[in-house]
């Protein structure tokens, strides 16, 4: 009996850390959201202009989009502003100062067949509409792009053709192009680290808090455990 309340006490206080730690990291979409135009076009629309473009052609290359295709969550894209770019702004936490802008586009993985074939960027205008611009076969990216932060801001650096996820004051490696950063790194010293190809950075780690909470559930997991595995000593009735 003592084991099976053992067992259920561990087994409850493992099940609350992993919530805590896969809740720190866990993503849904990042910031910024999808107009309605946009939200209709990703799907048939979206599909015949794949085909359209990016189809089956002579040489044999492109890919059959057909009636299998389908999308995964929209993301906005963002740009480093040119404040950023020329490093006249340091950028903190509780600063004024606008590190990234958004774009009028967005990116959406894309699967045919059940197999991730690529991404396709979608842009929108009042004057056109919804519209493909850009369809890539890359599939790291579209793998990548589930698991951003859901406050994170996905930016496109065109200047050094890298993709990165900024979460408040960390630039952090979805595709590090010519940046060649392995690790996140802070606003400020990103214009330093990308334009000398710097593969230094701070490794991401979790909130301090969720670590030491996470230690405490243990603990206290631990301690339950000892005391219901304590031997109990037999009381002789009294005569």
């Amino acid at each position: 009996m003592r084991r099976r309340l053992l067992l259920g006490a561990l087994t409850g206080a493992l099940l609350v850390v992993m919530g805590i730690i896969s809740g720190a990291g866990s993503a849904a979409a990042s910031e910024g959201s999808a107009p309605v135009q946009v939200a209709d076009f990703v799907g048939a629309p979206l599909t015949a202009k794949l085909a359209e473009f990016y189809g089956p052609d002579a040489s044999g290359g492109g890919v059959k989009f057909n009636a299998t295709t389908t999308y995964s969550t929209t993301y906005r894209i963002f740009a480093f502003t040119p404040e950023f770019d020329s490093g006249t702004v340091k950028f903190t936490k509780d600063g004024d100062a606008v590190a990234a802008r958004r774009l009028n586009s967005w990116l959406t993985g894309v699967t045919v067949d059940k197999k991730l074939v690529g991404v396709a960027r979608v842009g929108y205008s009042v004057t056109t509409g919804a519209e493909l611009i850009s369809f890539s076969p890359d599939t790291q990216l579209a793998v990548a792009l589930p698991a951003l932060p859901a406050a994170a801001e996905l930016i496109h650096d065109t200047a050094h053709k890298a993709w990165m996820s900024l979460t408040g004051t960390t630039v952090a490696p979805i595709e590090s192009g010519s940046t060649n950063l392995t690790t996140a790194t802070s606003l400020d010293a990103y214009p330093r680290a990308a334009a000398s190809g710097s593969k230094t950075g701070t490794a991401l780690v979790l909130d301090p808090g969720v670590i030491g909470g996470a230690i405490t559930l243990v603990l206290i997991a631990v301690i339950i455990g000892l005391v219901l595995l304590l031997p109990r000593r037999s009381r002789t009735p009294l005569a």
